[in-house]
């Protein structure tokens, strides 16, 4: 791991290295080329800035083919393939004026001149796009660790704070769910559904004919309800705390908690 790591920064300073070649060359290129305009011609100069297009050609081809692999991006490929297509126009350009500066052709040789800013003021802006690419691409790698170590000190500290929020959320649904149990028994009628509302009434009605503990058969054959509706109502009404049970040769049987008094402002 430590030998991959090692390598990924040895590339990642060749790279910064070459981005920084070329900005520097391209600064002086413009330089050189600006003043052009206010000094005599130089056959010197023009070589050498003749030389400077060509390496920096290649430099960019290669950073554009490494950057585009290495980070699986293809803008950076795309990039470096249009901004050398615009420095080989430049070194075709100041091949021209070269010739235009041994004829003598004053006229054409600021003719050249003046095209060879146009391309570099075209150069500028796809250059921008190209290092800013890499930059941002760099910038990820680099910062990677710093990256992942705040998300994930976000991420738990965000699980701190939900649990803190569940561990209230469940106090309060406890306090709710003990006042609502408290109402239910009280005022069940107020709170129960269409079919609640028939299986309660039933049951007061058998426990009005002395039926204390009530067997869920005798509300199947009163009610026009399904069994496992029945049952299902039974059960939340041992939820709601709203009637008891205990067992009888196995069965489950009910009847209304009408003997209990809580005191509703008890907590």
């Amino acid at each position: 791991m430590e030998n991959k790591d090692d390598e990924i920064k040895k590339q990642i300073d060749i790279i910064q290295n070459q981005v920084k070649e070329i900005k520097q060359g391209f600064v002086e290129i413009t330089g050189i080329v600006s003043s052009l305009t206010n000094t005599a011609p130089n056959l010197d100069v023009l070589n050498n800035l003749h030389a400077k297009f060509s390496k920096h050609i290649f430099s960019i081809e290669e950073l554009g083919k490494k950057t585009g692999a290495l980070f699986v991006n293809k803008n950076l490929y795309n990039d470096s393939t249009e901004l050398s297509k615009y420095f080989y126009q430049g070194k075709l350009k100041i091949g021209a004026l070269k010739d235009s500066f041994i004829a003598k052709d004053k006229a054409g040789y600021y003719k050249n001149l003046s095209s060879l800013n146009r391309t570099l003021d075209s150069s500028e802006y796809i250059l921008s796009l190209f290092i800013g690419e890499i930059t941002s691409e760099l910038t990820k790698v680099i910062f990677k660790d710093s990256i992942k170590e705040k998300a994930t000190n976000e991420a738990q500290n965000n699980i701190v704070k939900l649990k803190e929020n569940i561990g209230i959320l469940n106090k309060r649904m406890e306090k709710c769910e003990k006042k609502l149990s408290l109402l239910l028994e009280k005022h069940p009628r107020d709170f129960l559904d269409e079919d609640e509302a028939k299986v309660f009434n039933e049951i007061m009605n058998l426990h009005s004919q002395n039926v204390k503990w009530i067997e869920p058969r005798f509300l199947e054959k009163k009610l026009p309800l399904p069994k496992n509706r029945i049952d299902d109502i039974l059960d939340d009404f041992l939820l709601y705390n709203v009637m008891e049970y205990k067992l009888r040769g196995g069965m489950k049987v009910y009847k209304y908690r009408d003997g209990e008094k809580n005191d509703f402002n008890k907590d």
